[in-house]
């Protein structure tokens, strides 16, 4: 005997965990027990958490089969997913996802057959998804889909396809390959048309194309054979196809809101039929074939203007619901009385006058429901059901079952029986409208005043009821709200695209768009529209740009009453002052005048673009400032373009090297100002701008280096700027702005930040400064 092994200790062999479950435990992260199994885990949930990355190591479990990571805050699905080639369900939905956050490496997945994404903010379907071609099971709902890609036909084994809840109006003609299918939804998108592919998925068991905008169906309806639920309600139909009667396996059909005025007589061919909803369309009959389903449960016509019901209505023993209300019966078929199945019946709001004795064969009736109709009594075998708990007479009933007692007809000695609630208020048939069905009918209510002799009566007050809304109103008002500022976004983004690379020169056919941002007013309320050096404002084209100048000034958008030109993505920024305004043009001398056939035409134009340079520099009014003084001193009058004329032929203006010293051209500018301002209160801007002048051609100043500290501001420059070809200089400084007081006209900007200006070209130093300068802290300048 060998003792020692009484003394042996035997090491505990671990257990193969294949199942992890830590739904809903409240974690951000995945928990370490996970990677201790990596060997032999099969099934993971982490659905119902916090989870916001998954670490690398989970993708080490390469034997997982299920993975469940729903409802959490996941915004990124790593490429090592591709490791997972065991994986055959994977649930994504609910989390933070876009199309381009799941790697197109998930195509390696190949035994994937189940994959949910939905209510992820995908917009289109993820790259690789197609190539999962194992797929059995796909849910894209409430995704932001538009469209469905042209290959999508290659899943020919899904079985089950939900697109619900997004804003797709067609389907691509591949899917017709999907013979598969046996569930399909449509429902709440934006489709007019039924997809005719719908009719090649011969093995197709659901279809919902419910909430959409269908305003018929498909002859290839008959096509589905093997059909047994069937949801086109609210949408627009007007006929149902007779085809339909083909599909004689459906046992649901569910047309209501729509726009029906007659139901075929081919449904009668539809003997597995349980449940019939047509509620809430324009029904004037039943047809005589209804009788001939002998299988039907429950079926719903309220809100009609359906006046009999036909007497075959007896065959349908196994009737549990019948929902009438709201229709203008005036009796029921004594064959009522063999729908012994009847649980439920409600005819409210017709016209009924009295109640077939065989009524009370009804033995399983628990409610019935007579409210707002003509009923002068009841039948007495009423009192006889067994089963019934509620008798609706009323609205105002304070118990469900009222109690009834006998009495005897006068005129005909017959028992009948009333309470006090009969007979019923009489409904004149004026008061019916049977143009609106869906209209409730309303009935006077008891009322009970205390008045007093000599004081008038003040009218009853009028309640209404705001219905409310439903969410999934709230959930296509989001979708629609987002896929328009979605379109904004994509067409923002071709705006301003220009090159701004060092020692290249932007082309003017790059020039998309400029949106206007208006300046703050100045202290008399009134904007200033002009600024000493307007025609550095622009960029000029390159030189091999041949000039259209018809075409040019048309594309050009003459916004009188704004100052700067601002992108909406902070993108380049231009600025065009002009004083030529529509509306200020009385008191200007005959050179700032445009012609009014250039008005018209600048009004007309909606795009809001700068002009080319050379449109600016010919009509823009101060254009001539920095020609030569002979040129502008002359009083010549805006020249027309034509398209014989060459660029060669327009005088260019060049920026004026502010070191050097032109009397002549000071003293004509300060003249101009001196005119413009002299019946205007601008005196401040006035000081401004002939201060500018003056500090550009003072010899004599002495050059001083400091920074200049801003509050940044993300959407407005406090100051406008200008430049030549000595850098980019401050024009006039916003007084209600953040510069005020710290910038002053005439200082050169050498810096922003960290970004060195003097080291870039003036054009690219100028947009460096509209771009970046909002968001600035420190300029670094050069003050005389």
């Amino acid at each position: 005997m060998n003792w020692l092994n009484c003394f042996a200790c035997k090491q505990k062999a671990v257990d193969d965990v294949k199942t992890l479950d830590f739904s809903r435990a409240s974690i951000a992260d995945v928990p370490p027990e996970v990677f201790n199994f990596e060997r032999t885990l099969e099934n993971l949930h982490l659905d119902g958490n916090k989870i916001i990355e998954l670490p690398r190591l989970l993708f080490q479990c390469e034997e997982l089969r299920f993975l469940d990571i729903s409802d959490n805050e996941i915004q990124l699905i790593p490429a090592l997913i591709s490791k997972l080639v065991q994986l055959h369900t994977l649930n994504l939905s609910r989390n933070c996802l876009k199309h381009s956050d799941i790697p197109a490496n998930i195509h390696r997945c190949q035994k994937l057959t189940f994959l949910d994404l939905s209510s992820n903010a995908l917009e289109k379907l993820p790259e690789g998804l197609t190539s999962l071609v194992n797929l059995q099971e796909l849910y894209l709902n409430d995704t932001y889909i538009e469209f469905l890609p042209a290959n999508f036909g290659r899943l020919n084994n899904l079985r089950i396809l939900e697109l619900r809840d997004n804003s797709l109006s067609s389907l691509p003609k591949s899917l017709r390959r999907l013979t598969m299918l046996i569930r399909l939804d449509l429902s709440n998108n934006d489709f007019t048309d039924m997809p005719e592919v719908i009719g090649n998925m011969s093995n197709l068991k659901e279809l919902w194309i419910n909430g959409n905008c269908i305003t018929h169906l498909i002859l290839g309806i008959g096509n589905l054979q093997e059909l047994q639920d069937f949801d086109a309600s609210k949408n627009d139909i007007e006929t149902i196809p007779k085809e339909i009667g083909r599909c004689t396996k459906l046992t649901s059909l569910i047309l209501s809101h729509n726009l029906i005025k007659e139901i075929p007589h081919v449904l009668g061919h539809l003997k597995e039929m349980q449940t019939l909803k047509m509620d809430f369309n324009c029904i004037e009959a039943l047809p005589h074939t209804i009788g001939t389903l002998a299988k039907l449960e429950e079926l719903d016509v309220q809100n009609n203007q359906i006046t009999a019901i036909p007497t075959s209505f007896g065959f349908l023993r196994k009737l549990n619901y019948f929902i009438a209300s709201h229709n203008f019966l005036t009796s029921l078929p004594a064959e009522i009385g063999s729908c012994v199945s009847l649980t439920i019946l409600n005819l409210h709001n017709n016209m009924l006058r009295r109640l077939p004795d065989e009524i009370g064969h009804l033995q399983n009736l628990t409610s019935l429901g007579l409210i707002g109709n003509k009923l002068e009594y009841l039948p007495i075998p009423v009192a006889n059901l067994p089963n019934l708990r509620a008798l609706w007479l009323t609205q105002n009933q304070s118990h469900p079952l009222i109690p009834l007692q006998t009495e005897q007809l006068e005129h005909s000695g017959q028992l009948v029986l009333t309470c006090f609630l009969l007979p019923q208020i009489q409904m004149t048939h004026q008061n019916i409208n049977k143009e609106s069905p869906t209209e409730n009918i309303s009935l006077p209510k008891r009322h009970i005043a205390f008045t007093e002799p000599g004081i008038p009566r003040e009218p009853l007050p009028r309640l209404t009821r705001a219905p409310t809304p439903y969410p999934k109103d709230f959930q296509r008002f989001q979708r629609s709200l987002n896929n328009q500022l979605r379109r904004n976004r994509d067409a923002n983004s071709q705006i301003l695209n220009l090159n701004l690379d060092a020692g290249q020169s932007p082309s003017q056919s790059q020039i998309k768009e400029a949106v206007v941002t208006p300046m703050k007013n100045d202290i008399n309320g009134d904007h200033l529209q002009h600024h000493f050096s307007t025609q550095t404002d622009f960029i000029s084209p390159p030189d091999n740009h041949p000039p259209n100048y018809e075409n040019d000034f048309l594309n050009y958008n003459h916004n009188s009453n704004t100052n700067s030109a601002v992108n909406d993505n902070n993108s380049d920024h231009y600025s065009y002052n002009d004083k030529n305004s529509v509306n200020s043009l009385d008191g200007l001398d005959h050179d700032d005048k445009l012609s009014v056939d250039m008005q018209e035409k600048c009004m007309m134009v909606t795009a809001k673009q700068p002009p080319p340079y050379h449109i600016a520099a010919a009509y823009s009014k101060n254009a001539k400032y920095f020609n030569k003084v002979e040129d502008y001193m002359e009083d010549d009058k805006p020249k027309k373009f034509t398209q014989d004329l060459q660029a060669q032929n327009i005088p260019v203006p060049q920026p004026v090297n502010y070191s050097k010293k032109t009397d002549g051209l000071l003293q004509e500018i300060n003249k101009r100002i001196d005119d413009h301002y002299a019946n205007q209160n601008y005196e401040k801007n006035y000081v401004v701008e002939k201060q500018f002048a003056e500090n550009l051609n003072n010899e004599s100043r002495v050059p001083k280096n400091l920074t200049v500290v801003l509050t940044p501001c993300c959407y407005v420059l406090g100051f406008t700027v200008t430049y030549n070809e000595s850098g980019v200089f401050v024009s006039k400084v916003d007084e209600n702005g953040n510069a005020f007081q710290k910038l002053f006209a005439g200082d050169r900007i050498l810096a922003l930040d960290k970004i060195d200006l003097t080291k870039m070209e003036p054009w690219q130093a100028y947009k460096t400064v509209l771009i970046q300068g909002p968001e600035t802290e420190s300029f670094f300048i050069t003050r005389y």
